[in-house]
């Protein structure tokens, strides 16, 4: 048989390896577009796969045969790298021999793929089921609760140091008040103290102060008397002196109007009275002026006791109010120095409180984001399971429904193979039948020209009937053989 290439025009879609379309919709010669033969109703079989195109002689192109080595021929190209066309093997005579092979061979790769695929899908199952089992989910979700728990619980626990801390901060700032109100108390009562020794002081100053003035006011008196005496005084001798003037006059008058042989006893006389009353005044002036100058000397004497005492008075008052002052001032110093310290101790206090309440709140909002993170956690962990269970359930549903699809890949290509090898052997046996009627048919042709050559050589041609025997018996053996 000669080998038909036919055309090689490949349209796109069309798979090159195997060169199948549908049954029934084109022929089945790689490259054809065209419809398979067409048959009558009372045909029986097959539906034919090829179409009628002829070659040059008038034979069919497209058959079983010359599609197989088009197949063939394409493999062999494509692995060449689109090259010239390599020399066909020999064993292209026998197809049949080659398709059992070439599905055995098949069948084992499919074999080969459908344990790895199995094998892998083992795996995904095992690792779907140990991601989604139940269990495990739970088992994280108790330990996320119980994380959780334990970190509640660590913040219960500072939470309730925190609050002890707060409490001795917040007894600690007590006592500090206390101890202000206590140094506030103190510090009333020595100025109550001071301001008592001060009025004390002030009255006693102003008590002496008044005896002083009385003593002053007093020795004043006595002073204005003493001199009111001694004008007194000075008035009655200056009166008497006036006094014993006049009478002296009178008597000088009377005198010299008695006698004038009496004036110079007169005149000694009223002299010696003069001088006398002279003297007397002088002695009573003498005696008024020192009786003065002695109550001056004596109110001097009691203005300066008066004055001394009053000094003393005021220095003793000074040096009490100084005392006292003093003492208000230390008092005060002290008072302030504690209260200084009581507010120190109470801002002290007051900061660790609200450091205490500040902590407070920072672990009360860490215990809440620890909840709410619990909380979050819980959700996600049960929204994970539930994904996960459904992500379980859908690569189960897929997984299933790929085994499905690869079972029914397989029985469909396990049927498909079964189809095509009985086919094959169905042509094979076509094949071996036609053959044999070959090889009938060669025998008998074999037989003919046997008897052609007996008759030859019965009528004495043996050269011309001896060529064509053995030809015909090499093409009978050839048929039989194929």
């Amino acid at each position: 048989m000669s080998e038909d290439k036919g055309p090689t025009v490949q349209p796109a879609g069309v798979d090159q390896q195997s060169g199948e379309q549908p049954v029934g919709a084109t022929c089945a010669y790689p490259g054809c577009t065209n419809e398979p033969r067409r048959v009558g109703p009372d045909h029986r079989g097959a539906k034919p796969k090829y179409c009628d195109q002829r070659d040059d002689q008038g034979r069919p192109a497209h058959t079983a045969l010359s599609a197989f080595r088009e197949r063939q021929r394409l493999d062999r190209a494509r692995a060449a790298g689109g090259g010239a066309e390599a020399v066909e093997p020999g064993d292209l005579d026998r197809p049949v021999t080659m398709a059992a092979a070439r599905a055995a061979q098949i069948r084992r790769d499919v074999v080969a793929d459908m344990e790895r695929f199995a094998a892998r899908m083992e795996g995904m199952l095992s690792a779907l089921r140990a991601a989604g089992d139940p269990e495990a989910a739970e088992a994280q979700i108790e330990a996320v609760q119980a994380e959780a728990a334990e970190q509640i619980s660590a913040a219960r626990a500072e939470l309730a140091r925190e609050a002890q801390r707060r409490q001795a901060a917040e007894t600690e700032a007590a006592e500090a008040r206390a101890a202000a109100v206590e140094a506030d108390e103190r510090l009333a009562a020595a100025q109550q103290a001071a301001d008592e020794r001060v009025a004390a002081a002030r009255s006693e100053v102003e008590r002496i102060t008044a005896d002083t003035s009385e003593q002053v006011a007093a020795a004043h008196s006595e002073t204005e008397q003493a001199r009111a005496a001694a004008q007194a005084a000075q008035d009655q001798a200056a009166e008497q002196i006036a006094a014993a003037r006049a009478e002296a006059e009178e008597r000088v008058t009377a005198i010299r109007a008695e006698a004038a042989t009496e004036a110079a006893q007169v005149r000694d006389e009223a002299a010696a009275e003069v001088a006398a009353a002279r003297q007397a005044a002088e002695q009573a002036q003498a005696d008024a002026e020192a009786a003065i100058v002695r109550a001056r000397e004596e109110a001097a004497q009691q203005i300066a006791a008066a004055d001394q005492a009053r000094a003393d008075a005021e220095r003793t008052a000074a040096a009490q109010v100084e005392q006292a002052r003093s003492e208000v001032e230390q008092a005060r110093a002290e008072a302030e120095q504690t209260r200084s310290e009581a507010e120190r101790r109470v801002t002290a206090a007051e900061q660790r409180a609200a450091q205490a309440h500040t902590a407070a709140e920072e672990l009360r909002a860490e215990l809440d984001r620890a909840r709410t993170d619990a909380d979050r956690d819980r959700s996600t962990a049960r929204a994970d399971l539930a994904a996960a269970r459904e992500e379980i359930a859908r690569v189960r549903e897929e997984a299933a429904q790929q085994v499905a699809d690869v079972r029914a890949g397989a029985d469909r290509e396990r049927d498909l193979a079964a189809e095509r090898l009985a086919d094959q052997q169905a042509r094979a046996e076509r094949a071996e039948r036609l053959a044999d009627q070959a090889a009938e048919r060669a025998e008998k042709a074999e037989a003919r020209a046997d008897r052609l050559a007996d008759q030859l050589t019965a009528t004495g041609e043996p050269g011309e009937a001896e060529e064509p025997t053995p030809a015909k018996g090499t093409r009978g053996r050839r048929n039989k053989e194929s």
